[in-house]
């Protein structure tokens, strides 16, 4: 859709990271909607046994070698990635399922610097259980463009896209 577009055309080679992937139905849309060379996904989940669940998943619709699933939080994750892949690495970061957490998991990614310039956010849920610090961030800072409330199934999603010229974009393209 519009949304896997806009990531794709943001960078040559994708790098999508999934926070709260439950079972692994996000990840799978990600992977099939990327499926250029070099496109990558990252799905993290906080709970072992359903990460596994989503590793079974994904190994059965063929997606495995395109997306890695990890068992943690970002607190554990974005370190990482930031070493493994360098500065400006995320091409987009999906918030999904632990909407009292998106706040802190958006101040770690910036803080280590690992989004990229242009890079899309979209967080899931965030009317219920709320996200009101993550919305007040977004709307109010002057760092995302075009960001944007759409009502779905009684629930909201944002999506925004950090401003390239943001001091919170990682300066270092992830190859």
């Amino acid at each position: 859709g519009p949304l896997m577009q806009a990531i794709a055309e943001g960078a040559s080679r994708p790098l999508v990271v999934l926070f709260g992937c439950g079972v692994g139905c996000g990840a799978i849309r990600v992977a099939r909607q990327l499926s250029g060379a070099g496109s990558r996904v990252i799905a993290c989940e906080a709970d072992g046994v359903v990460a596994a669940i989503a590793l079974s998943l994904l190994e059965w619709a063929g997606l495995a070698g395109i997306v890695d699933v990890r068992v943690g939080k970002s607190e554990q994750l974005l370190p990482w990635l930031r070493r493994e892949f360098g500065a400006g690495c995320v091409s987009a970061l999906v918030l999904s399922g632990q909407g009292v957490e998106y706040r802190e998991d958006l101040e770690r990614a910036e803080g280590l610097g690992v989004l990229a310039p242009g890079a899309v956010l979209v967080a899931d849920r965030v009317l219920q259980p709320m996200a009101p610090e993550l919305m007040w961030r977004i709307c109010s800072s002057g760092d995302f463009e075009h960001a944007a409330v759409a009502a779905e199934d009684d629930d909201w999603t944002l999506v925004a896209r950090l401003r390239p010229d943001s001091a919170a974009a990682g300066r270092e393209p992830c190859e």
